[in-house]
């Protein structure tokens, strides 16, 4: 049975069996994964006989995406003939796009490589870190997303986010750092970096106790996470 939910969007993630996992950090502090299909269009603009090429040749994909002619507005240019192409999951039309450009030459797409947190968030009139009503059915599945936030404002509640904080003991570019320094608001550790098997196995069993939300690393690109 539908149910109401409360919380803040942590993250918006492509997922090819359930479309959209939506990460929710509900008001009673539980951490929600709840799925939406969701469907991705784009657009195809080139010559009538390359378009037919292209039509025919994403007839044999799988799976198969709805297309069809249609016009659409270009900033400059104004009205154009151009083909649409509508794909049942976004990680599906991510595939696509990317055989169209191995296939194909000469073509211009529209909305084609939009990052899926901006393209779900801009149609579900949500944000990251929004504070949303959002209505759950049956195996975690979205029904409605709402915002409760407005996004022009300049503060608002923000999420109870779980944070842990990983840092050298001394500065990588000035001395060989001896061991990592773990630390979250419930406690602090020391992790050697004398035996690197050991090293990975604890932090491992730190981040599955803590489940963090967010990673904060000093020194991460470089050092910790090349």
């Amino acid at each position: 049975m539908p149910h109401d939910l409360t919380g803040w969007v942590l993250s918006v993630e492509a997922d090819e069996e359930d479309g959209v996992v939506v990460w929710l950090i509900g008001e009673d502090g539980g951490r929600y994964r709840l799925v939406q299909p969701f469907k991705t269009v784009f657009y195809i603009e080139a010559d009538a006989e390359r378009l037919a090429a292209v039509r025919k040749y994403l007839a044999e994909q799988f799976p198969k995406p709805v297309t069809g002619y249609t016009v659409g507005r270009e900033l400059y240019r104004g009205p154009l003939q151009v083909l649409r192409v509508e794909v049942a999951n976004p990680v599906a039309q991510q595939r696509i796009f990317n055989r169209l450009k191995e296939q194909f030459n000469h073509l211009t797409y529209y909305n084609a490589n939009i990052p899926l947190s901006i393209r779900y968030c801009a149609e579900k009139g949500v944000f990251s870190m929004a504070h949303c009503r959002v209505q759950v059915g049956g195996a975690h599945r979205i029904m409605s997303i709402q915002a409760l936030d407005n996004p022009w404002e300049l503060s608002y509640q923000l999420p109870p986010v779980r944070q842990m904080t990983v840092e050298p003991d001394s500065d990588p570019s000035h001395a060989p750092p001896t061991c990592l320094k773990i630390t979250t608001d419930q406690a602090k550790h020391e992790l050697s970096l004398d035996d690197k098997p050991n090293l990975l196995a604890q932090f491992r069993e730190l981040i599955q106790a803590y489940d963090p939300d967010l990673i904060l690393a000093y020194w991460g690109d470089s050092w910790l996470f090349p």
